[in-house]
């Protein structure tokens, strides 16, 4: 039964349960990226329904294969457009809305069999309510399972606006800073919530480190001077720093550099091919 009091299902015509846990069972099964190969040429094809029932008889016939099927079939019911379609004639751009009902029900069919599955658990936590707190708890599971970055940001974002648990909320951040240091959004992040547990010298600290991180990761190309194409106003862009400027105001640039350090070579826009 889901949350939603929903009785998960077998979707058209397939028998309504599918095969439960059992000393049959044995370790293996073909895997995930198994369970998608085999419902790709449906799901290309946008046959979604086809896909979701053939991954659901896989999982009634290969107990060992019930998780991962059962996990990409609900991925697949986000794609099942429920939304009541108005007449064509009426409106420009059809309605879409997934099946997330069915998608939870199916995930978490998925993980009575596993329960740490990764992907159930991402899923699961995709089709509940953004304010449930049961969506905090198996995000948490998720992450602890298999951490990655957006999944600790989704998570961090829930123990700030949700839970209001900025301890927590850093910490997941922090997990995903670890993973991924290269995106200004961890940064902000990071600052933002500082700055909410009453720690503005860390959030200055953290803006900081995002501006050192941006001049590091600037191209190393500032010993070669780049081309630029000047036009009739005598401006142009610097392609290194992405910053517009008049080549006739020498505070900005001189004896052939930006001010950001970037030697360019000008081309009048005439000359332009």
């Amino acid at each position: 039964m889901s949350s939603s009091g929903r009785r998960w299902e077998a979707p058209h015509g397939s028998t309504p349960n599918v095969a439960p846990r059992s000393e049959l069972w044995h370790h293996g099964g073909m895997g995930y990226l198994d369970m998608k190969k085999l419902a790709r040429p449906l799901a290309l094809a946008r046959d979604f329904e086809g896909a979701i029932r053939l991954l659901v008889s896989h999982a009634e016939t290969h107990p060992d294969d019930a998780a991962d099927a059962l996990a990409h079939a609900g991925e697949l019911a986000f794609e099942v457009n429920t939304a009541p379609q108005p007449p064509v004639e009426a409106a420009a751009t059809l309605v879409f809305q997934g099946d997330r009902g069915r998608a939870e029900a199916l995930f978490r069919a998925a993980l009575e069999r596993s329960p740490e599955h990764p992907q159930a658990l991402y899923g699961l936590a995709r089709a509940l309510p953004e304010k449930s707190i049961e969506r905090i708890e198996r995000l948490t599971v998720a992450t602890t399972a298999r951490p990655t970055y957006l999944g600790l940001l989704d998570l961090g974002d829930s123990l700030r606006s949700v839970g209001r648990d900025y301890r927590a909320a850093y910490a997941a951040y922090s997990r995903a800073h670890e993973l991924d240091p290269r995106q200004r959004t961890i940064y902000m992040k990071l600052a933002d919530i500082c700055t909410k547990l009453g720690k503005p010298e860390a959030a200055t600290e953290w803006r900081a480190k995002w501006q050192q991180r941006r001049e590091r990761d600037k191209p190393s190309v500032k010993g070669q001077a780049l081309e630029v194409v000047v036009d009739t106003a005598g401006w142009t862009r610097c392609p290194a720093c992405n910053r517009r400027f008049g080549v006739d105001n020498a505070g900005v640039f001189a004896d052939g550099r930006h001010r950001c350090g970037q030697a360019l070579t000008l081309r009048p826009a005439s000359l332009r091919e």
